[in-house]
């Protein structure tokens, strides 16, 4: 018994059958719990959802960011040339066309961003 209140804490250990409790319960953690999170649950988060948010959602995310301030800019054209539009067959006229510029302009910025 003395060997096993060295394995254990002393703070633990506050009887001899305290003392067998908590190695066999520890035991069983390490053995049985732990590897079950290291080889499964953790394997899982680390190939499936990194491996996504990396290749997915991150490179999604930068590619929408910078598209979007080019929506941003574009938006502002639209209704800087909308208000300055002498009459309504010129309001419309001028957003398609200005919408139409926008998406030429994600066309190319698809393109040189897959060229680059």
């Amino acid at each position: 018994m003395a060997v096993l209140s060295e394995q254990v804490r002393s703070d633990q250990v506050i009887s001899a059958s305290t003392g067998q409790m908590t190695i066999v319960d520890t035991e069983k953690v390490s053995s049985v719990n732990i590897e079950q999170v290291c080889s499964v649950e953790a394997g899982q988060v680390t190939s499936v959802t990194s491996e996504q948010a990396c290749s997915g959602k991150t490179k999604r995310v930068s590619s929408v960011n910078i598209v979007l301030s080019l929506l941003d800019q574009c938006i502002n054209v639209v209704n800087i040339v909308a208000n300055n539009a002498s009459s309504p067959r010129d309001k419309r006229s001028k957003v398609r066309l200005t919408s139409t510029s926008h998406s030429s302009i994600r066309e190319n910025f698809g393109k040189d961003n897959g060229n680059n």
